[in-house]
């Protein structure tokens, strides 16, 4: 079961990149086991040379296909950080000003009931 589900995520376009991470890896598309087993017009209209032909040019321009990938990457998180920030209030402290800052989960242990905030501090520094 955890094979079918791992190959079903190589074949899978992801949101990123807008490609599957076989296609990035190999420089080709491949077939899952569905296809394989049942016959699809993939497989009826199949050319070994025609097919030898295309994996020779996909070879050769697997690198830029590699880079597009990269900048559609990169323009996605882009999109994601724009989206988070617009919540995101921005706050500036000066020295001298007090801060309370929130408990980790190590130190909220006295139940839930506790106070989510330490006691305040005093800014030394300004980063």
């Amino acid at each position: 079961m955890l094979i079918e589900v791992l190959w079903a995520y190589r074949c899978t376009p992801q949101t990123t990149t807008q490609e599957t991470p076989y296609s990035l890896t190999y420089g080709t598309e491949a077939m899952i086991p569905v296809e394989v087993a049942e016959p699809t017009i993939r497989r009826q209209m199949f050319d070994l040379t025609l097919n030898e032909e295309s994996l020779a040019v996909n070879l050769d321009l697997v690198s830029e296909f590699r880079d597009q990938s990269r900048i559609r990457e990169a323009a996605y998180k882009v999109r994601a950080s724009r989206r988070y920030n617009t919540k995101v209030r921005p706050r500036s402290f000066q020295k001298g000003d007090l801060i309370w800052r929130m408990r980790s989960d190590a130190r909220k242990n006295e139940g839930k009931f506790s106070s989510n905030w330490e006691r305040p501090f005093r800014v030394r520094e300004v980063a």
